[in-house]
């Protein structure tokens, strides 16, 4: 007999092969920052928004 060129374990290693590569691939997109920064604010994609205080600390620093 001749040796099949699709054996079940090779196919099975491509279809594995190639399924980790599809799940690397979204993971790296998911990772993406698309919703952030002062875009999304002015677009209203963000609707909490931390903002600085208005006031000084408890301590004084001299010269500053």
């Amino acid at each position: 007999m001749s040796d099949p060129k699709f054996s079940r374990r090779g196919s099975l290693v491509r279809v594995g092969g190639f399924l980790a590569t599809a799940i690397g691939a979204a993971g790296l997109k998911i990772d993406s920052s698309d919703g952030a920064g002062p875009a999304a604010v002015a677009s209203g994609e963000v609707s909490c928004v931390l903002t600085p205080e208005q006031t000084e600390g408890p301590y004084y620093i001299a010269n500053e």
